[in-house]
């Protein structure tokens, strides 16, 4: 018999699509396309996902979910049935012996996060996987997919042989206490290697060599938990980084959220984990001849403190070169004046496998200007706001030091503003103390900053424009949205905030990466439908939305910053803001969760959640007065209220109560929880009449509340949006509404909530024009606002005097051009269908929008022509599309063979389509 390949996935799967081109070649020259093959057999899977991923190292579920894509043009037939199946090998696979799992035949309309039903899986283990699939018109099932693999990670607390180490534990008063310690420790491999696997954790983070050369190109490892709870750790193929012979590992460790040690209003030097930094390491290898060796970190390994002498997240980094050693990280340096490493107390959390896409360096960019402000004072403008770090290049005598300042913003002598009030450090600041040896080369690497400027002092001599270059740094998630338009606004808004989105994607969604890097809750659930649609992001929120569970107390309570070191919670100390919930913040927790069940067709999260979110309900409703919820922090930052929105935060608080429980109520019908189904219908019920009883003033109809102000857009947007207006009173709020934003200019009102729902609202009421009007404002308050000013990101606050000028939290408006504007929406979860329905406003040509899904490409354009509308629409494979037309008049429509008239319905002339590119034409 073969001895089965032991990682023949690259080649095996090159060579066999290659035959599968070669196949399609010939029959589409005999005639006979994909189209042909589908009439006759199922459509064979292209695409195959374990868990969101391609061929993933690490999982640590044990039954992990299985989905795949159809190949475009494998024609508009539907998905019926499939078989899986999971083999040890992949000899046995291939060889119809699928030794763990074989579904057999399962008649499901799914194909997306099929879970694993086979034998128990086994730490540290590849397995592979097939599907094929029977379609609605087949008599005989596809071909087989191509196989993919998957790889588990260290499944048993009793798996892990590592030690806890770190550098022994040194007084206060020693010589730079916090510089960055290094490890290492050399070992020898006396047999020829077949596979080698590395489990690591560094906290707070680090970098990772062997043999002298770095170990992958992830920055800031591993992502912040709450170490009480929950420890992540990294999987690293290393087979090819190691040798037969000697051997060295070598890591250095940063401080990252673990043991900041910088003070600030979050207290996180106080977080209940703080602790120096540390190192769990093992390596597993498996030689040819069957055996294995298994390296880990303990007391033999060797330590000494780095050149780096501080790390903080918040404040940069102070690195000196005169105490580098150098080549430290390969086999042959001398480390016999190193200290013995310290076994150390291990973190409180549970190893969880690192399961997300991770930060990295994404690309590089260069100074557009450079600009002396003083004397030894220089600034580079890089025309862009970003995240990331400035890497720098410089010669000089040996001791001079070099400071490196990171902002977004200037002084009016056009030096860096770094001023804050939230931390007790000059932030963004990096000090590099020169070697003297020529040119150096250097950039941080434990600490990141938010910045468009960078200002240099101390450099000897002058500076050069190719003196600093900016690494552009975030979660490195793969772009899946296009949006244009024939606006030029509309596309910069779209870009700016992609940007402040990207920008704000590190470890988890952040508020601002110069002043704060926290995961503010409020801000991440608004953003969260704009986000999906432009990133690919199931396996970062699933790590996020774990994070909630870790922070959630035992009463419901969720804080307003997840990950959090206790502060935000109920008495907690420093947390002035609000005495209790604050529910338009904690919408993370529902708002994310139902999104990924909406875009990825995700159940499982709503499982893992649901029993929190009914404590938090609960929790909630303990701070209820006759189902009014009066504490929270409202409508943040409308316009001219910098600080508490006039209207107080009752009325958006009592309305994301009544979406929590019709959210609850939902979930649990999905999930087979028939109890929770009617109760939580039945609180939702009883929220809404108090809540009209509360809020709706009935002869002007209008939403108010108890606070003395005039007219709120919010107050009013917000319960048309969330289905709270009594619907024999809804055209008349409408209309109320309307008339206020054009009494306003036709300006929006509205802080981040209202914000969200603003055009969305007026769209589906028939305001198309108007919510566009608004969109492309250029006057205050608005986007374009912030784009005449220069804007590459989003400002925290409409007032061009923001704090930070990248936030995120205003990006909403994206959703109302993706899913308004253009139109696309799942109309079933992951888009087992599609509804395309636009919303075409006066003044614009064109719009169109991409988004690459878990079930393809979906495709929308509309462009007026002379008079008429075109509409062009592309539906995946294995999905159909609901096609509304805008017209009055269905005879007016041109529309292709194969869409079926459904009827007519507000507006628009309704058509099912199948998988395919259609085109649809609105005659003059």
């Amino acid at each position: 018999m073969k001895a089965p390949v032991e990682n023949p996935p690259k080649v095996y799967l090159d060579n066999l699509c290659i035959c599968r081109r070669i196949l399609l070649t010939a029959l589409s020259l005999l005639g006979l396309g994909t189209h042909t093959l589908a009439s006759s057999a199922g459509m064979i899977p292209g695409t195959l996902l374990t868990e969101y991923q391609k061929a993933p190292l690490g999982i640590d579920s044990g039954q992990p979910r299985f989905s795949w894509l159809y190949d475009p043009g494998t024609g508009g037939k539907m998905h019926i049935a499939y078989q899986i199946q999971v083999a040890s090998s992949l000899e046995q696979l291939t060889g119809h012996q699928p030794d763990l799992w074989d579904s057999g035949k399962t008649t499901s309309a799914h194909r997306l996060n099929i879970p694993y039903e086979g034998k128990p899986l086994s730490s540290g283990k590849r397995y592979f996987w097939r599907v094929r699939s029977w379609t609605d018109s087949a008599t005989h099932p596809s071909g087989w997919s191509v196989p993919s693999w998957f790889e588990m990670g260290l499944l048993k607390e009793t798996d892990w042989k590592a030690e806890w180490i770190g550098h022994p534990p040194q007084s206060p008063e020693a010589e730079h206490p916090e510089a960055a310690p290094l490890l290492r420790h050399t070992f020898t491999l006396k047999k020829t290697i077949k596979r080698a696997r590395l489990y690591i954790s560094g906290l707070g983070c680090y970098r990772l060599y062997l043999n002298g050369k770095r170990v992958a190109d992830r920055e800031l490892d591993p992502s912040h938990t709450d170490y009480e709870k929950r420890v992540l750790y990294t999987t690293y193929d290393v087979t090819d980084h190691l040798k037969e012979g000697a051997n060295a590992a070598a890591v250095e460790l940063g401080r990252g959220w673990y043991g900041m040690t910088t003070p600030s209003v979050w207290f996180w030097e106080k977080s209940p984990w703080h602790d120096d930094p540390k190192l769990l390491f093992q390596l597993e290898v498996e030689f040819v001849d069957g055996s294995s060796e298994t390296i880990v970190s303990g007391e033999n390994w060797r330590t000494m403190k780095g050149p780096r002498l501080a790390d903080s997240l918040y404040a940069g980094e102070t690195y000196d070169a005169r105490r580098a050693h150098s080549g430290w990280e390969a086999t042959d340096f001398d480390d016999s004046d190193w200290s013995r490493a310290a076994l150390v107390k291990a973190p409180a959390g549970d190893l969880s496998s690192f399961f997300h896409e991770p930060i990295r360096i994404i690309e590089t960019l260069h100074p557009v200007s450079l600009t002396r402000v003083a004397e030894g004072t220089y600034v580079f403008d890089l025309g862009v706001n970003i995240t990331g770090w400035a890497a720098l290049q410089v010669e000089g005598p040996r001791g001079t030091e070099v400071i490196l300042t990171h902002g977004e913003k200037l002084n009016p002598d056009g030096s860096v503003n770094i001023e804050q009030r939230h931390i007790e450090a000059d932030i963004q600041t990096d000090r590099y103390t020169l070697a003297g040896n020529g040119m150096e080369e250097w950039e941080a690497q434990f600490s990141y900053k938010g910045f468009q400027y960078v200002q240099i002092t101390g450099f000897p001599g002058v500076p050069a424009l190719d003196t600093i270059a900016a690494r552009v740094v975030h979660t490195d998630v793969a772009s899946v949205g296009e949006f244009s338009s024939a606006n030029s606004l509309l596309n910069q808004i779209h870009a700016n905030t992609r940007r402040a989105l990207l920008n704000n994607l590190h470890e988890k969604p952040t508020d601002t990466p110069v002043f704060e890097k926290n995961g503010w809750t409020g801000d991440a659930q608004l953003t969260a439908v704009t986000a999906i649609n432009n990133f690919y992001l199931p396996s970062y929120y699933t790590k996020w939305m774990r994070d909630f569970l870790d922070a959630q107390q035992e009463s419901g309570e969720l804080p307003a910053i997840v990950p959090t070191s206790g502060w935000s919670f109920e008495g907690a100390d420093g947390w002035t803001a609000v005495q209790g919930p604050t529910p338009a913040w904690d919408a993370a927790f529902f708002e994310i969760p139902w999104a990924m069940y909406r875009y990825y067709g995700d159940i499982r999260i709503l499982e893992e959640l649901f029993d929190g979110m009914v404590s938090y309900l609960g929790y909630l409703s303990s701070h209820a007065d006759n189902h009014i919820v009066r504490v929270g922090l409202g409508d943040w930052v409308p316009p001219n209220s910098p600080s508490r929105p006039r209207e107080g935060p009752a009325l958006t608080s009592t309305a994301y109560y009544y979406r929590f429980a019709r959210t609850v109520s939902d979930i649990a019908q999905i999930i087979g929880r028939k109890q929770e189904t009617v109760s939580f219908a039945e609180l939702a019920g009883k929220i809404k009449a108090a809540f009209n009883e509360e809020f709706l003033d009935r002869e002007a109809n209008i939403y108010r509340t108890d606070q003395p102000t005039a007219y709120r857009q919010t107050s009013n947007v917000v319960p048309l949006a969330f289905g709270l207006v009594p619907e024999d009173r809804r055209a008349a709020v409408v209309a109320n509404l309307v008339e206020h934003i054009r009494a306003n200019d036709s300006h929006l009102d509205t802080g981040i909530i209202g914000t969200r729902f603003l055009l969305p609202v007026l769209s589906e009421n028939g305001y198309a024009d108007l919510a566009y009007t608004i969109a492309t404002k250029t006057t205050f308050p608005s986007w374009g606002h912030w784009i005449e000013d220069g804007a590459t990101s989003l400002y925290e606050m409409w007032e061009l005097t923001a704090r930070s000028r990248n936030h995120h939290m205003f990006g909403s408006v994206c959703e109302w051009f993706y899913e308004y504007l253009v139109g696309v929406q799942p109309l079933e979860p992951g888009y087992a269908s599609i509804r395309i329905r636009p919303h075409i406003p006066e003044g614009l040509e064109y719009a169109q929008f991409r988004v690459e899904t878990l079930s393809g490409s979906v495709f929308s354009r509309w462009e007026l022509n002379g008079g008429s509308l075109v509409m062009e629409v592309e539906i995946p494979p294995a999905t159909t599309g609901q096609i509304h037309v805008p017209t009055s008049d269905r005879h007016r429509v041109t529309s292709p063979d194969q869409a079926e008239f459904s009827g007519m319905v507000d507006g628009f002339a309704v058509y099912t389509v199948p998988a395919g590119r259609f085109r649809f034409t609105i005659n003059k």
